[in-house]
């Protein structure tokens, strides 16, 4: 089955299953795009929302991850999503390409989604530092188990690129 196929299955199967919002069913089946509000959230989903109300929007997660800090991991592979809370209110969004990078070796769909200026989980690290500039902090991590690149702007938004290709692993809203 091809990943356009993939998609429209996922879709139909989350929208009948009331697992994820219309929203998100309609962008996975490449009817529109979810906008990405740096600083903000993602689509209908809002920075600083309860647990409770993000399983209302995007349904109930793949996988969940707790460590000992209180962070918690919300992992939607289907929508190329990862949702980090903290203090039981939603922190990070991790929009995630496909690409595997850094510490991230999880196999998700493309995030169907971009920034205002068009920024999405298909651009390179090249493309990104044309439209945004130079990024407030920008890390190289050679030791990581797939060499990476961090891009990190002080809107609320930052970048994951693989070191070697420049292909972006996931872009992320805080």
């Amino acid at each position: 089955m091809n990943v356009t196929a993939t998609s429209v299955l996922l879709a139909a199967l989350l929208t009948t299953t009331g697992c994820a919002h219309r929203q998100w069913a309609q962008a996975l089946e490449g009817e529109r795009s979810i906008e990405v509000h740096p600083g903000q959230g993602a689509g209908n989903v809002r920075l600083g929302m309860s647990k409770g109300k993000v399983e209302r929007r995007l349904g109930e997660p793949a996988i969940v991850d707790s460590f000992s800090d209180g962070e918690l991991y919300w992992t939607y592979p289907q929508l190329g999503l990862s949702a980090k809370f903290q203090d039981r209110k939603l922190d990070t969004l991790y929009c995630y390409s496909g690409v595997h990078g850094g510490y991230e070796t999880r196999d998700y769909q493309p995030f169907p989604g971009a920034t205002s200026q068009g920024v999405s989980v298909h651009t390179v690290q090249r493309e990104v530092l044309e439209t945004y500039g130079r990024p407030a902090k920008w890390e190289n991590d050679d030791r990581a188990p797939i060499p990476a690149t961090w891009l990190t702007y002080t809107q609320g938004l930052g970048f994951c690129f693989a070191s070697q290709s420049e292909q972006m692993v996931y872009l992320y809203v805080d």
